[in-house]
């Protein structure tokens, strides 16, 4: 029989209570995005502007190192930067996450060290897994933009409707790899097999985990919202607003939707295929 999503995370809540080590990995990977962010921030200021300043001259123009127009392109930046820390860095901590919620799972005790060790012995296939899952979203999200410009004949409706579609093809392919870590560090299977299984877990699983990716990310969609309207913040409230609301959505989406997404992934997994 199955476990309940409400029984999952009613075991969050105990675990949480219980080892707030479990907090680490999310803490350092929300800390290391917050310094990047800041640096993003200051990129058209000495000394930071001879390094950052010229990727953005060349990618997006000269403008956006002046007050205040480089605060539009935060969101942008940001965005980008947290993926690439994704792949280098939160692949190892996700991998470490992992073995710790198994070992709360067990009622031992957490410990971050052994497991960052642990998960550095795999630390190129938990890289892969996450650059294979963000290769695709890159893929998706053009078809996304393509699809929308060629059947939404309203200008006024394609931002809305690339966002609306661009956060369900994220949901549904985030869906598909969900289990993937879960089988690599804790199946002990090699690379495609763990994805594989995770695709075939899925399958089996469908509403369940559509749920749990779901569920977490309501949390963000007000930052997406906000995002969308940087023009307008920047305008009629005032440019820092935009680096607030990217602060507060490092918060949010490392210490609540990753967290919960990774912790009740987990635990999903380990009470249905493991107990």
């Amino acid at each position: 029989m199955k476990t309940k999503l409400r029984t999952v995370y009613h075991q969050i809540i105990q675990v949480l209570k219980s080892q707030l080590k479990l907090l680490m990995p999310f803490g350092i990977f929300a800390a290391v995005e917050s310094i990047v962010l800041t640096f993003v921030y200051l990129a058209p200021r000495v000394p930071f502007r001879a390094v950052l300043g010229p990727p953005i001259r060349a990618f997006k123009g000269e403008v956006y190192l002046h007050y205040p127009a480089n605060f539009l392109i935060i969101p942008e930046v940001s965005s980008f930067m947290r993926n690439v820390l994704t792949v280098i860095l939160g692949s190892l901590l996700a991998g470490t996450a992992a073995l710790m919620i198994r070992q709360a799972f067990w009622k031992k005790a957490v410990v971050f060290t052994s497991s960052v060790v642990e998960a550095s012995r795999k630390y190129f296939q938990l890289a892969a897994i996450i650059l294979i899952f963000a290769v695709i979203m890159q893929y998706a999200y053009k078809g996304v933009g393509l699809a929308v410009m060629k059947f939404v004949p309203q200008v006024q409706w394609k931002g809305p409707v690339t966002i609306v579609l661009s956060v369900l093809a994220l949901l549904i392919v985030q869906a598909f790899f969900n289990y993937a870590i879960a089988f690599l560090m804790l199946g002990n299977e090699k690379l495609f097999k763990a994805i594989w299984s995770s695709f075939v877990f899925f399958g089996k699983n469908i509403w369940q985990t559509l749920l749990i990716v779901t569920l977490p990310f309501l949390f963000y969609v007000p930052i997406i919202i906000l995002q969308y309207k940087t023009a307008y913040l920047i305008d009629n409230v005032f440019p820092e607003i935009v680096l607030i609301i990217a602060y507060i959505g490092v918060i949010i989406s490392s210490l609540i939707v990753d967290l919960l997404v990774t912790m009740s992934s987990i635990l999903y997994y380990l009470n249905n295929k493991e107990s």
